[in-house]
């Protein structure tokens, strides 16, 4: 019978993602969320896991109340663990997950456990242009790659059985959120590891360590390898 009460701070029009993933027991969560007035904004159930997405439409203190959903087995008990992202507030990295700013040009790695969302931030002026990457490198994630304007609007986004790649002319100034995340609705339980690939044509890149680019001397034959 026991609800576990979150709490977060949401301003209008915050892009706020929350995700329950069962860690033990059996529990089958019924995940709710509700706005500073005390209505019902949106909530989700499932048998292991639950996921909602909202747009704030009311500034102030909302509540997360995470429970057992099972109405046939209501006796059911389990331990999980409450992803909560909000696009356009500073985030703070948990020990052993991956985010933060990503180096132009080049690669990075990280990994999505169940429930996972990994934010990942890029800089941008309007015009530039903008080519963001996802090859999965380990696992069985089907890659969600989101990218949020620095006025937290959906810009745009791209999912696939194994990777996921969104390019963009950047229409705003100032720092964008890359989300990454399982998209398999019908698995949601699904993880793996990844390597992320940014590109920004107008801005100076640097180049990771075994990989290929540079300066092209005129007249000569430069030789290259291109990974997943």
């Amino acid at each position: 019978g026991d609800v576990d009460l979150w709490t977060f701070e949401a301003q209008v029009g915050d892009p706020i993602d929350i995700s329950f993933a069962r860690t033990g027991g059996s529990i089958s969560p019924l995940l709710n969320v509700f706005a500073p007035d005390g209505t019902f904004v949106t909530g989700d159930s499932d048998s292991d896991n639950a996921k909602v997405f909202l747009y704030a439409e009311q500034a102030g203190t909302y509540v997360v109340a995470v429970e057992n959903g099972d109405n046939v087995f209501p006796e059911l008990s389990g331990t999980y663990d409450l992803y909560y992202s909000n696009m356009l507030e500073e985030f703070a990295i948990s020990e052993g997950d991956e985010g933060g700013s990503l180096a132009n040009g080049s690669r990075t790695l990280g990994a999505i456990d169940t429930g996972d969302v990994d934010l990942w931030t890029i800089e941008a002026e309007v015009g530039d242009p903008i080519d963001i990457s996802f090859a999965r490198t380990g696992g069985s994630i089907s890659p969600l790659l989101n990218v949020f304007a620095p006025d937290g609007t959906f810009v745009t986004g791209d999912s696939d059985s194994d990777n996921a790649k969104v390019f963009l002319y950047a229409e705003q100034a100032g720092t964008y959120v890359v989300a990454v995340e399982n998209g398999d609705n019908v698995f949601p339980e699904l993880s793996g590891t990844y390597d992320l690939y940014y590109s920004n044509m107008l801005e100076e890149f640097t180049i990771s360590e075994g990989d290929e680019g540079g300066p092209l001397q005129n007249g000569a034959r430069t030789s290259g390898a291109i990974d997943t």
